[in-house]
């Protein structure tokens, strides 16, 4: 595949004469679709694979790419994440052979985190032409927290009618009973309880004690349904309870017996009874259990007969008890317990990525760990909350291959021969990415290109002790840093983030978080013309009126926090992206003439405001998404008002803006797709008045009404 990073539209079109089937600008939201299209060869014949994940691609991007030499070929196409993608993108896709429209060779569409709703979905499985041969089919995932409505299982089943070839749902955590009765459903047409090549399963458990049947059967009789060429599993409590493991889920698990390569169990308790772990196939790559709770040799039986084939190993949130009234399970001392784990780490000779997070010992054991491993290129590390127990120690940290490492060291405690930073740079040299809160003065890694440090403390002002400059150029290289992270570090000498920034000249990426700045760090930052992207959040100073002129390359600008007063951002010509979150101080933001503007977010913290009213100014061609949340207690007046591109309109919990906003949106926005007006005195009145003059045929979806009542047009 090729992937292309680090480009914007000026460089774009430097790439079009690469050799490629496959072509990735994943996370390129900076490039515009207009930017896209003018490098017209990359759409060439001969595509077969395009992932547009969290890019600004558009439904008009979907109509032009279903006409382009490349629309007989593309087989599998990724939008997740694409929040301008909406039902008239999809509608593009289905194939017209008549009008050469569509992506008649398509037989995967990922839509995750995109607009498009139920009703898209029904009407891209039921009327395209080639249906039966798509393999992956994923939808939003707008029901995740209360459970799929009616709608979405429409869409499962028909998708287990129509997609015989069909290798995952949907969507996951499909509630084990609707997915049952789906199944019975097909089964009575003659069609199998399942498409026959189903790879993977995700099911959500009830907890309810008065149902006539435990979670345990429904599972059970939902895999051998499936059993046939499933390969990865997920089962976890629906509501987010845990449940009670029972011997049923056990047989189910082991009843797939040596094709499981991924199994994911969340929410289960296995501690009051014998029953500890499935028996898993000894082909398992990855295991990933999230908040359960079983004894620990039960852990460690489990993987014993998985070292030659488990390349990742995610455990969190678990709780694992060492002592039982069994005979197979007695008390263990903390050196029994340490050694154990590093034994159980050891054992694993192929693992790749290990995650030990917020994991403890019931009753609480003081782990000492060292972690010796040939092949183990990711670890992220962190011990149970400090009021659970002593804190997880770590005494030795020798990986050769380590690439990225995350440890959390309010919950970790490094007690190795010399500092953390110098164990690191003596067995990892490979090292691309940590995320620690620990420095020390030593040689800088050279491929380091990704740095986050941590403190719990903010350093004071005049500590040389605990030069935040020093441990951080200690760390990186200066050749090789672009993204910089620090949260609750000290930079309060001035002068002190003007080194930081000189000392890296190709950074582009800087987080600041909860770090104390004098005033004179704003025009440091100014000074540093390579940044990209910014963002600040929870600064320590005094409010201030901030002004993008001084970034003259930069394309995404995130400021959380009450100290912004006013946000100028008039004729920038690159910033593509500007979220303002928590920001009741906020009584002026201002963008005129922002060629690039693509997105704007306005969110208010709900508190006591600096004045009763908020002043926008915004005139931005290429806008395509306006936000504001939470402005209660002020008046918004927007003066001007002018996003000819505008698609996509968000006014949640405005009280005091004017209607005539809202109408002025849809009278000069005639690529408005989707509108949601929550709680901002719009009534159905209103809506059907606004959209009676919009033309036929147009895709229009606007949500309205007030806290707990949300209505849908149509």
């Amino acid at each position: 595949m090729t992937r292309l990073l680090l480009v914007d539209s000026r460089t774009l079109n430097l790439f079009v004469a690469l050799p490629r089937s496959s072509l990735s600008l994943r996370g390129q939201g900076h490039i515009s679709c207009a930017a896209l299209w003018r490098s017209a060869p990359l759409w060439s014949a001969g595509l077969t694979s395009i992932d547009l994940r969290r890019t600004r691609v558009d439904d008009k991007f979907i109509a032009r790419l279903g006409a382009s030499e490349a629309a007989e070929t593309i087989e599998c196409l990724n939008l997740s994440q694409s929040q301008y993608i909406t039902d008239a993108a999809i509608a593009h896709l289905r194939a017209f052979p008549r009008l050469r429209q569509g992506l008649p060779a398509l037989v995967s569409l990922r839509l995750v985190g995109t607009e498009v709703t139920s009703i898209g979905c029904l009407r891209f499985i039921r009327e395209r032409d080639g249906t039966e041969k798509l393999t992956t089919f994923t939808v939003p995932y707008r029901w995740y927290s209360t459970g799929a409505t009616n709608d979405w299982l429409e869409v499962l089943e028909e998708c287990w009618r129509r997609c015989p070839r069909l290798t995952r749902p949907p969507f996951p955590r499909i509630r084990c009973r609707s997915l049952l009765r789906i199944m019975d459903a097909c089964a009575g047409a003659g069609l199998g309880h399942a498409p026959p090549e189903l790879r993977e399963l995700s099911l959500g458990l009830l907890t309810d004690p008065c149902a006539e049947t435990g979670h345990g059967h429904e599972a059970a009789t939902a895999i051998a349904a499936c059993r046939a060429q499933l390969v990865r599993l997920d089962l976890c409590s629906f509501h987010g309870r845990d449940l009670a493991a029972t011997p049923e889920l056990d047989r189910a698990i082991a009843s797939l017996g040596d094709r499981l390569l991924a199994l994911r169990l969340a929410h289960f308790d296995a501690a009051a009874s014998r029953w500890s772990l499935p028996s898993m196939s000894g082909r398992l790559e990855t295991l990933t259990l999230d908040r359960i709770r079983c004894p620990f040799v039960g852990l460690t039986t489990a993987l014993s007969g998985l070292g030659h084939h488990l390349r990742h190993l995610f455990l969190e949130s678990c709780t694992f008890t060492t002592t039982s009234t069994t005979e197979e399970l007695t008390s263990a001392d903390d050196d029994d317990v340490s050694r154990d784990w590093g034994a159980m780490v050891a054992a694993l000779g192929r693992l790749e990525r290990l995650c030990w997070c917020a994991s403890a010992f019931s009753p609480p054991r003081a782990l000492r760990v060292a972690i010796a491993h040939p092949r183990l290129e990711r670890l992220e590390l962190g011990g149970s909350d400090p009021e659970d127990g002593p804190a997880l120690e770590l005494e030795r940290l020798a990986c050769p291959q380590l690439r990225r490492v995350v440890l959390d060291l309010e919950r970790l405690r490094w007690v190795g021969q010399h500092t953390l930073a110098a164990a690191l740079r003596e067995q990892s040299p490979a090292l691309e990415e940590i995320d620690i809160d620990d420095g020390g003065v030593m040689r800088p890694f050279a491929r380091l290109h990704t740095l986050t440090l941590r403190r719990a403390i903010p350093v004071a002002s005049g500590d040389d002790d605990d030069d935040a400059a020093v441990q951080v150029t200690g760390l990186a290289a200066g050749e090789s840093l672009t993204r910089l992270s620090l949260a609750r570090y000290g930079l309060a000498r001035a002068g002190e983030l003007d080194g930081l920034l000189r000392h890296f000249p190709r950074l582009t990426r800087l987080e600041l978080d909860s770090v104390p700045l004098p005033a004179l760090a704003f025009d440091a930052l100014q000074q540093h013309e390579a940044l990209s992207e910014l963002s600040l959040s929870n600064i320590e100073c005094e409010p201030f009126a901030m002004s993008c002129a001084g970034f003259p390359n930069l394309t995404a600008l995130q400021l959380n926090g009450k100290f912004i007063t006013a946000l100028r951002l008039n004729n920038h010509p690159t910033l593509a992206r500007v979220v303002v979150a928590n920001s009741s101080r906020l009584v002026a933001l201002s963008a005129l003439g922002c060629p690039s503007l693509y997105h704007l977010h306005i969110e208010s913290s709900g508190g006591a405001a600096d004045g009763d009213r908020l002043a926008l100014a915004i005139d931005c061609p290429s806008l395509l998404r306006l936000s504001l949340y939470g402005v209660r207690s002020r008046s918004v007046d927007v003066a001007p008002l002018r996003c000819p591109k505008l698609r996509h309109l968000v006014l949640d919990r405005v009280d005091h803006l004017p209607l005539s906003v809202v109408e002025q949106v849809f009278v000069e926005c005639p690529d408005l797709a989707t509108a949601k007006l929550t709680s901002c005195g719009v009534e159905r009145e209103d809506v059907e008045r606004l959209c009676q003059p919009r033309r036929s045929g147009e895709e229009l979806q606007v949500a309205w009404g007030q806290d707990g009542e949300v209505f849908e047009w149509p």
